[in-house]
């Protein structure tokens, strides 16, 4: 909810963050590729990609491999903001982490890493 509440003070529709995160990790990823990584229905993407770029945040660019396809980058725009909301998210991140110690917080990854690892099993057989 304070994620959320970080994009919503930008005006930014729920799911921007995620796609923002994934593009600036990935620049130069197809649409299909972001869908997939991101979890959210290509639809559903595809309205918030169409946002971000009426935004001037992100920008479709032919792919150099293939000039068929386009791939997303951030704008720098895109990248700036991005920079101002990771210090905002972090920050929240922060004041979670410290209610752990070392030793609650390396199990707390663990826990994590299990569950995204079941999810992306579940994801490949179609569950």
């Amino acid at each position: 909810m304070r994620a959320s509440a970080v994009t919503e003070s930008y005006g930014l529709p729920a799911g921007s963050l995620t796609v923002l995160s994934l593009i600036s990790a990935n620049e130069g990823c197809s649409q299909s590729a972001l869908a997939e990584r991101s979890g959210l229905f290509t639809p559903n993407l595809v309205t918030i990609v169409n946002d971000l770029e009426d935004r001037g945040l992100v920008q479709r660019v032919r792919s150099k491999e293939d000039r068929r396809f386009k791939t997303l980058v951030l704008t720098a725009q895109g990248h700036e903001l991005m920079g101002t909301l990771r210090a905002q998210i972090a920050a929240i991140e922060n004041s979670i982490f410290g209610a752990f110690d070392d030793r609650e917080m390396a199990q707390f990854i663990e826990f994590l890493d299990r569950a995204i690892a079941a999810l992306t099993q579940d994801r490949g057989t179609g569950a």
